[in-house]
């Protein structure tokens, strides 16, 4: 919602020779597509002090790898632990 637009400038305005953007896909969630994403319990667009409480945040995804989820029991066959962060903390 927040980053392709974002993504789409910058494909568009930054130094050619410098881009990363620009064979890049954005603006979805595909295979190939760079993907970060946070899922939320509830629309933060029509309610944005979803974001101020921690356990509203369900899933973080970054650089296509999930940090956090929260939306698959760890006893499920489908779960699959996150890779520890190095150097990041999620904590608000």
């Amino acid at each position: 919602m927040s980053t392709s637009l974002p993504g789409q400038f910058l494909r568009e305005n930054v130094n050619q020779n410098r881009n990363d953007f620009i064979e890049a896909k954005l603006g979805v969630v595909e295979t190939g597509a760079w993907a970060d994403i946070l899922v939320w319990n509830g629309d933060p667009t029509q309610d944005i002090s979803l974001i101020l409480e921690e356990q509203n945040l369900k899933m973080v995804m970054k650089d296509g790898k999930v940090y956090k989820n929260l939306l698959v029991d760890p006893t499920h066959e489908a779960f699959r632990a996150a890779p520890a962060p190095a150097g990041h903390s999620f904590n608000l």
